[in-house]
């Protein structure tokens, strides 16, 4: 762990704060928002949506890589458990893998956005479901499951710190700053930026042609409500792409800088590499703010987001009144029909010694 490698006390003191706290706090609030956002995308209002389908894997693959990454960490450092090769390993694939799956996730559901609002039809025939579902996010998650491979291979677990060596540890750091600091952010900020020239020019190009039925006028677009969810649906994603941008290019900064210092094969001070060492640190904890945040920024961006939220707290609610009520009704309804026996035990009664004296009678008389 880099903490081990720590000199400066003080780092070493508020990167364990960071650890304790600051990693507490991703665990507990991005698996309650991440759970939330599977509940919410898998409702059919929302998943009929091709884009929302990225969203909803994509809360599946932050809610892995949070719990590999941060469980193991915490536990670590809590007990003091020193890592092994294979744990080193196995948690160094899954969480790259897990991370850039949501990463790039959320990349094609950017070009889902601009594709729809094209002006191209064969390019808007993109953003549908069925491609979604069936081709794009199994493809997605095949490709991301093998690129990542180098890792478990080429790591290195030696002194209780697991890093890469070396050639490999070169290859690593222009790996991180290729696939996760250039190119996911500058293709959501290419696709944002289109986006943004369509709507402009669909705006521009749209006439209104009111038609008119009997003495009403009503506007000749039928699918109102399917453009307002469309607008809300890019307003989440459009959050989601800015708060991946700001997250990500400290990183790819201080991997841009630890490439320019170790290329000049000039050894720093202890000052240098234990402020390095925390910032390399720091900006690696950044990574975790967008599968964290996501529901939370959903939450925000779209009101629609937020009426689904509220019927389904709504729904949980009047269920829990119902399962809460039903032993209450249950115990009421028994003690209602021991009560109607009884009083229908007290009301025959009579009834029947009556008919009891009516038999004895007849058989006196026959006999």
């Amino acid at each position: 762990m880099l903490v081990s490698l720590q000199t400066n006390p003080l780092l070493a003191a508020i990167t364990r704060i960071l650890i304790y706290y600051g990693y507490s706090f991703m665990l507990i609030f991005g698996n309650i928002g991440n759970a939330l956002n599977v509940v919410l995308f898998i409702r059919k209002k929302l998943r009929t949506t091709s884009c929302n389908n990225y969203f909803l894997v994509s809360a599946f693959s932050n809610l892995i890589a949070l719990n590999v990454t941060i469980i193991p960490l915490l536990f670590m450092e809590a007990q003091h458990f020193e890592e092994t090769v294979l744990l080193c390993k196995i948690q160094g694939y899954i969480m790259n893998a897990a991370l850039q799956i949501s990463r790039y996730l959320i990349l094609t559901a950017s070009f889902d956005r601009f594709a729809l609002c094209s002006t191209n039809a064969y390019l808007r025939k993109f953003s549908n479901v069925r491609i979604a579902r069936r081709y794009m996010i199994p493809s997605i998650i095949i490709i991301w499951l093998i690129i990542p491979l180098h890792i478990p291979v080429w790591i290195n677990f030696e002194n209780n710190i697991c890093g890469f060596i070396g050639i490999a540890a070169q290859y690593e750091i222009i790996y991180s700053i290729v696939m996760i600091g250039i190119l996911p952010p500058g293709l959501m900020l290419l696709f944002s930026l289109l986006i943004f020239r369509n709507l402009k020019l669909r705006q521009q190009r749209r006439q209104i042609h009111p038609f008119i039925i009997g003495n009403s006028i009503q506007p000749i677009n039928r699918n109102r409500d399917a453009r307002i969810k469309d607008q809300h649906v890019l307003a989440m994603l459009l959050v989601q792409v800015f708060a991946y941008i700001i997250s990500s290019t400290p990183y790819t900064i201080s991997m841009l800088y630890v490439v320019l210092t170790t290329s000049n094969h000039n050894n720093p001070s202890n000052e240098q590499e234990s402020t390095m060492i925390f910032i390399i640190y720091v900006t690696n904890m950044l990574r975790f703010i967008c599968p964290f945040m996501s529901f939370y920024l959903f939450l925000s961006a779209s009101k629609l987001y937020r009426r689904e939220m509220i019927l389904i707290i709504l729904s949980v609610y009047h269920r829990c009144i119902l399962l809460w009520k039903k032993p209450e009704n249950d115990l009421h309804h028994h003690h209602h029909h021991h009560h109607h026996a009884r009083t229908l035990t007290r009301h025959t009664g009579p009834i029947r010694q009556i008919n009891h004296r009516q038999q004895k009678n007849q058989a006196f008389s026959n006999s």
